[in-house]
């Protein structure tokens, strides 16, 4: 997640649901529940527990410092731009 300027050990958040948490691990994983999964893998779990099974592209999910993964790719590339 060094691309958005997460490192590794930073905390994400489950969106929608703040006593959901991860820790960003290397290689663009994550580690929750013990394990090292990718976001969408974590997200997919969360989200069959709450009955909301989907297709899930985990970067809509996770939130860091207010702001989804998604939404923080997106704001980085546009102010790269501007650059």
């Amino acid at each position: 997640m060094d691309k958005i300027g997460i490192g590794v050990g930073a905390e994400l958040v489950f969106s929608g649901d703040d006593s959901i948490k991860a820790k960003v691990a290397p290689d663009s994983k994550i580690e929750f529940n013990g394990k090292i999964v990718s976001l969408s893998a974590a997200a997919k779990e969360i989200l069959t527990a709450k009955g909301k099974y989907s297709n899930v592209s985990g970067s809509i999910y996770w939130t860091y410092e207010g702001e989804t993964l998604e939404e923080r790719r997106l704001r980085l590339e546009e102010e790269e731009l501007k650059e």
